[in-house]
């Protein structure tokens, strides 16, 4: 379908000309009526021309995608550098990398059985119960890890939710860009500490307000209890509350824990130390970034996040 597409379009550029090949006699008589059946030397025939893909990708031009237009040539591209990853269960458990994604599933089934995720309950009558879905990714080596990395992650097909019943709001704030401008000023200016840090799994530790009931995950059904479903507790990748959930969840944390929000930016915070600096931390989803003139202060900062969040240290700010 796609070849056809294509040729289709190749077509009609074939057929095009220019306005500015058509000579004001020749629209007259078009205007007029009248035509000529002599073929017309003035108007350029395209058919003939030759195409050539974009020089600016140089190796990756093969004699297969020479000729075949655009977006031919395009798909030659994406076929060599995508990689083959599984679109559902029944493909990752067929594949020849079955016992590296069946790994990553069990591991993220621990990690939402460690934050303690859902209760399994009989199914409500009259209630709606949301699917779930595995979504799989292949991640690209990294300098430090030569071999590709396997990702599981299990979401709620939270498009089936009904707005009243399984959600209401779904607002979530994020930093400015321009207070994040703001605080490299201020870094420079006052030459303070930069440093960031990354939230493992934030969407996890949102707390639901809402009763959202969902099917357990396929292969992963509790013995004895396939016939119960899952009372989520926590919020879900893929669940329309789950980013609000989770900002509400580290607001109430940090203020609870010598941290100031700003009145300008709800996802800016500060604390004020008892010689007067202060630290800052900025929050985009789930990144975050801590400024300060104290070493000790950015490290207790740090380890105050640590003892309820699983984290990442990235250490100073480079990007």
């Amino acid at each position: 379908m796609l070849s056809e597409s294509a040729d289709g379009v190749q077509g009609d550029t074939d057929e095009a000309y220019d306005e500015s090949d058509v000579t004001n006699g020749q629209l007259e008589d078009t205007v007029s009526g009248g035509a000529s059946d002599a073929p017309d030397s003035s108007i350029a025939d395209h058919s003939q021309r030759q195409r050539r893909p974009p020089q600016c990708y140089g190796e990756w031009v093969t004699p297969v995608a020479r000729g075949r237009g655009t977006a031919a040539f395009a798909l030659t591209v994406a076929e060599d550098i995508v990689h083959d990853e599984p679109s559902t269960y029944r493909e990752a458990a067929s594949s020849p990398q079955a016992a590296s994604w069946v790994q990553t599933m069990t591991e993220e089934m621990e990690s939402l059985h460690k934050n303690d995720t859902w209760d399994l309950v009989l199914p409500p009558k009259g209630r709606k119960i949301v699917g779930r879905k595995w979504v799989f990714k292949l991640k690209d080596a990294s300098p430090d890890v030569v071999a590709l990395r396997y990702k599981a992650r299990l979401v709620a097909k939270g498009f089936s939710q009904k707005e009243g019943i399984d959600y209401h709001d779904v607002f979530s704030p994020v930093v400015k860009h321009t207070l994040i401008q703001a605080l490299l000023v201020l870094v420079a200016l006052f030459n303070l500490e930069l440093e960031q840090m990354d939230v493992k799994t934030a969407f996890l530790h949102g707390e639901l307000e809402e009763e959202i009931f969902m099917a357990q995950p396929k292969s992963f059904m509790v013995e004895g209890k396939e016939n119960r479903v899952c009372l989520l507790k926590k919020s879900l990748y893929g669940l329309k509350q789950s980013p609000r959930q989770w900002y509400h969840r580290f607001d109430s944390y940090v203020t609870s824990h010598g941290f100031e929000r700003s009145s300008y930016d709800a996802c800016v915070f500060q604390q004020v130390l008892a010689d007067g600096s202060r630290v800052y931390l900025l929050l985009y989803v789930d990144d975050i970034l801590i400024a300060g003139k104290s070493r000790s202060a950015i490290d207790a900062t740090k380890a105050m996040l640590k003892s309820e969040f699983e984290m990442k240290d990235l250490g100073a700010a480079r990007r």
